[in-house]
């Protein structure tokens, strides 16, 4: 910042004669910094002292202008309309009003301080919040729900994924919720096992069958994650969840493993909550190593998204009146890049890959 004036030529020429410049071209073909300009960008206002004032907007004659390049036309820019001609390098293209931050847009996006706005800066996104408006019939949307056991693990993935959406969530941690309450709600989603979370109850008892019957089928959507199948764990709860996938309640209690016994894989590509995935590629999280709700037979009331050939599934969709019964029954923390080694491009997008089906799963419920 203060030798740039004072340097003869090009600082970027030296290193784009390197063979590590002729190396980058393999992953991206101009080249590492080939766009990269050394120039004044002629801001505003600037200074190597932190402390003082900046305004980063461009002025007349700047190199910045129409030297950017153009981004994919699906990636978000709310100023893109603003930036005329070929696109100009930085976040506020020649001409444009630096944006207002902080407490009714006391600030500028440079820190300036400026006088509030009469009104908030942003303004609430509409149809979000419990309080949503969707449809012709002006329909208002009911909040969600989360009930977490242990381990909840995945528990903010689906948190994130409704929040996304602009509902509210309402958490309730190692905490029983009457079925007959659900009505309140959406969408419920129960996540890891009560029993070990110390709930009181733990499962779905004899009374609560028809509550939750109820539930689903005036609308709701009933979303469990890995670790509740023990909901249904009385004889109860089996019969009414094999009633609901139309399966033989008898013959699924006969000896039929909970656990999904072949390779798994994507058995309905085209569906909307998997559709993202590539079904000719392998996909490491996709492995046999998970527990199923529905024990044996093919579902003939659902649909086995994920799972293996016998209709085990990690991933099914069971429709209930107007409501759904949802299962996703892997751990998706398990995926999660961390540790001590620079996680890799393929771990981030087995990671990115599960949490949009999350996402998908919540707009079905939540457009």
């Amino acid at each position: 910042m203060s030798d740039g004036a004072a340097s003869a030529g090009d600082f970027l020429e030296k290193f784009r004669a390197s063979p590590l410049f002729e190396e980058s071209k393999t992953q991206y073909p101009p080249g590492w910094a080939a766009n990269d300009l050394f120039a004044d960008p002629k801001f505003a206002r600037f200074s190597g002292n932190w402390k003082d004032a900046l305004d980063l907007s461009l002025q007349q004659g700047s190199p910045a202008i129409n030297a950017g390049v153009a981004v994919p036309s699906e990636w978000l820019d709310p100023l893109r309309g603003t930036d005329k001609g070929k696109p100009d390098v930085g976040a506020l293209p020649f001409g444009g009003e630096p944006w207002r931050v902080g407490m009714r847009g006391r600030l500028t996006l440079f820190g300036e301080k400026k006088e509030s706005l009469a009104i908030s800066a942003c303004e609430p996104k509409k149809g979000g919040g419990s309080h949503a408006v969707s449809g012709e019939n002006k329909v208002i949307r009911k909040p969600a729900v989360m009930i977490q056991g242990y381990p909840a693990f995945d528990a903010p993935y689906a948190e994130f994924a409704l929040k996304r959406r602009g509902v509210r969530v309402d958490i309730l941690d190692k905490t029983w919720l009457e079925p007959g309450e659900y009505g309140k709600y959406g969408v419920v989603v129960i996540v890891g096992n009560l029993a070990r979370a110390q709930v009181e109850p733990s499962k779905y008892r004899e009374e609560d069958m028809g509550r939750l019957m109820k539930f689903l089928k005036d609308g709701g959507a009933l979303m469990l994650m890995h670790s509740t199948q023990d909901l249904f764990a009385s004889a109860e709860g089996f019969a009414f969840l094999s009633e609901l996938a139309g399966l033989d309640s008898d013959a699924a209690l006969a000896g039929k493993s909970r656990a999904v016994e072949g390779p798994v894989s994507i058995r309905k590509p085209d569906h909307p909550w998997v559709k993202h995935l590539d079904a000719k590629k392998p996909h490491s999280w996709l492995t046999p190593a998970g527990d199923v709700l529905i024990p044996a037979g093919i579902m003939s009331k659902g649909e086995c998204i994920l799972g293996d050939s016998s209709g085990r599934a990690i991933l099914c969709k069971i429709p209930v009146g107007k409501g759904t019964l949802i299962y996703l029954g892997w751990r998706i923390s398990r995926s999660m890049p961390s540790g001590r080694e620079p996680s890799t491009v393929e771990q981030e997008s087995a990671f990115e890959d599960q949490i949009r089906i999350v996402m998908n799963i919540m707009s079905e419920f939540y457009p």
